[in-house]
């Protein structure tokens, strides 16, 4: 097998890792019985920390934790214990709040254990949050068929027959355009990539006149920065975890997203604060007092919403600046999303009063600038589609392996999911 393309952000993930269920997979022509097998074998693989059951267990089915769960701050138990007090009034607003299922080792007996650094941010010393360059490609490099090849930009596949027969990239050292011959190919290269590489494959075959995908699908994600007022004055806590330790739901019917509306609650521990003092009314030495007298009490509620293909977004080939390999993405939310926004969002803040909060305002990433793109091969019919193994309608031996595939852009995290994918992809393909 010879890898060409490696992309991501291994380093700079949240390590929140859930599965999909069938409500979630409402959209797909695959169902979570389908998927099941391939779930269990990712978790085998990736260590997961969580608890053995919670409030929002019953909603997070196909999770299987093998590590106990991640240490909670000082303010992280302060507000887990109000939520417990006042968790019917929650239940009123479809609000939901538990240990967050997270991709670290925590078991002490191992020597990769999470110690606790605060360093997760700038690449764990332990190597404890799962980082597919340290552990997935290592293992792969153990098979004796297995090549890495550094330094290609993949551009194209090459075809004939409806069969891929190269693949087309630029040599990074020398700049030239060259060409390897292959047998089966899977695409994993990011949905961006994947979707842009695919549209160059399907224009050089002749068969895509728009030269446009199927689909884009994004992410809109939403913070909600709050001031928790039980834990003003709090002390500092002496190790620490960076990542949200704390996750929650907003569970409702909304047709046609789906129930389970994820959230992932974090309290400040150690990061950069100046750009955070320099913000407050008052001069810089006075600033730093303040904040941090109440930086313990601060934090953000993250709300990621799903996605659904939407005619009008969508990436295309345009020749920029002379250069036919430009693509160039169309994106923008549709009025339905954008009031599942605002009902969703009105129902957090209500639910962080309760909860003894005060929120500010609200920090919202611009449509189409998410973290999470997918859909740009989605399954389903028709020449720029896959179908529900992965394999690509049009090229009998290509298997798009990655969340260009997916036909629907569910809430919750996507890592495990993209796993799960590419392993059931690869023990379906027609080899």
């Amino acid at each position: 097998m010879v890898f060409l393309l490696r992309r991501g952000l291994a380093n700079g993930w949240g390590a929140n890792a859930l599965s999909f269920d069938d409500d979630d997979l409402a959209q797909w022509p695959v169902s979570f019985s389908d998927m099941e097998s391939a779930y269990k074998t990712v978790y085998e693989r990736i260590p997961v920390a969580g608890p053995d059951g919670d409030d929002l267990a019953p909603h997070l089915r196909g999770v299987y934790p093998s590590q106990p769960p991640v240490r909670l701050s000082a303010s992280d138990d302060r507000l887990l214990k109000t939520y417990e007090r006042r968790k019917h009034a929650l239940g009123r607003l479809g609000v939901k709040i538990g240990r967050a299922r997270l991709a670290v080792v925590t078991d002490p007996s191992r020597t990769d254990a999470c110690d606790y650094s605060g360093r997760c941010l700038w690449g764990c010393p332990n190597g404890s949050i799962y980082n597919p360059r340290l552990s997935t490609l290592k293992q792969c490099e153990a098979h004796p068929g297995f090549r890495y090849l550094q330094g290609r930009v993949v551009l194209a596949l090459r075809s004939s027959d409806n069969r891929i027969d190269s693949i087309r990239y630029l040599d990074s050292a020398t700049r030239e355009i060259r060409e390897e011959p292959c047998g089966a190919v899977f695409l994993a290269a990011g949905a961006l990539q994947t979707g842009a590489i695919f549209l160059r494959t399907l224009r050089d075959s002749g068969v895509n006149s728009e030269c446009r995908s199927e689909g884009l699908m994004d992410k809109t994600v939403v913070r909600i920065p709050f001031v928790a007022l039980r834990s003003l004055g709090q002390g500092p806590d002496p190790r620490s975890f960076q990542f949200n330790r704390l996750i929650a739901a907003v569970i409702g019917e909304s047709a046609p997203w789906p129930s389970y509306l994820h959230t992932e609650l974090l309290h400040l521990t150690d990061l950069i604060y100046h750009p955070l003092i320099e913000r407050m009314p008052l001069d810089s030495r006075n600033s730093a007092k303040l904040f941090f007298a109440i930086r313990h009490a601060i934090g953000a509620a993250t709300l990621f919403f799903p996605d659904r293909i939407t005619a009008g977004n969508h990436q295309v080939l345009a020749e920029a600046e002379g250069n036919p390999e430009t693509v160039v993405l169309r994106y923008r939310d549709s009025e339905d999303k954008e009031r599942f926004i605002r009902q969703s969002v009105a129902r957090m803040r209500s639910a962080l009063h309760r909860l003894g909060c005060i929120t500010r305002g609200v920090v919202r990433s611009e449509p189409g600038a998410g973290i999470h793109y997918a859909g740009t091969v989605p399954m389903g019919t028709g020449p720029r589609r896959c179908d529900a193994t992965g394999r690509s309608n049009r090229f009998s031996n290509l298997y798009i392996a990655d969340g260009a595939a997916f036909p629907s852009l569910p809430s919750k995290p996507i890592t495990m999911s993209l796993a799960a994918h590419a392993t059931r992809v690869a023990r379906l393909a027609a080899l």
